[in-house]
């Protein structure tokens, strides 16, 4: 219920799946947590992963990609806009052009220009915020390829990332290591 009540209390757009059609290799998270590897492929043992914009009350927006597990589990991944004056597709490119990567938000609020990841398994939600320890962390887009399928326009990035995840029901930690995928957002 936390989850749907945060999403409610933005305005969102274009959220819709991503067709599994549209990618050459399939979109894909994988990481390591305790020394155990988690790989999850859109059309192999993911179900299906979506992209949508989220724009907050101050007009900032967040480019938000989930990779739905099972059922009701995710892994999602929300970048925070710096800029609310371009158009959507060249804002999401600056973000991800960052050449010394995206750090983790490490505080509540809008925190611009920077990533926070949230994985919602086994009914409990995890996520990077509010951590210090990934005070140093970064998530960094390895390529990017702009392209377009069926008259809708795609952006697709190779990121790598490690991070710690805090429990909001426990507060246990979780060390992500090794986190790689092919991720995308359609824009238009």
């Amino acid at each position: 219920m936390y989850i749907v009540l945060a999403f409610l209390a933005n305005s969102c757009s274009k959220k819709d799946s991503l067709p599994d059609y549209a990618f050459v290799i399939p979109l894909y998270l994988k990481w390591n947590i305790n020394g155990i590897e988690y790989e999850y492929r859109v059309g192999e043992n993911a179900m299906f992963s979506r992209s949508f914009v989220l724009i907050n009350s101050d007009g900032n927006r967040k480019f938000v990609y989930e990779l739905h597990l099972d059922g009701n589990e995710f892994f999602r991944i929300t970048f925070f806009s710096k800029k609310n004056t371009e158009r959507p597709e060249k804002d999401l490119v600056h973000l991800l052009n960052s050449s010394e990567g995206l750090p983790f938000k490490t505080s509540s609020g809008n925190h611009p220009g920077s990533v926070l990841i949230e994985m919602f398994a086994s009914e409990q939600l995890t996520k990077s915020t509010e951590i210090a320890l990934n005070e140093d962390k970064k998530l960094l887009t390895i390529s990017l390829r702009d392209f377009t399928v069926s008259e809708k326009k795609y952006i697709e990035a190779e990121i790598r990332f490690s991070c710690f995840l805090i429990s909001v029901n426990d507060s246990s930690l979780a060390e992500i290591t090794n986190g790689e995928g092919l991720i995308a957002f359609r824009y238009k």
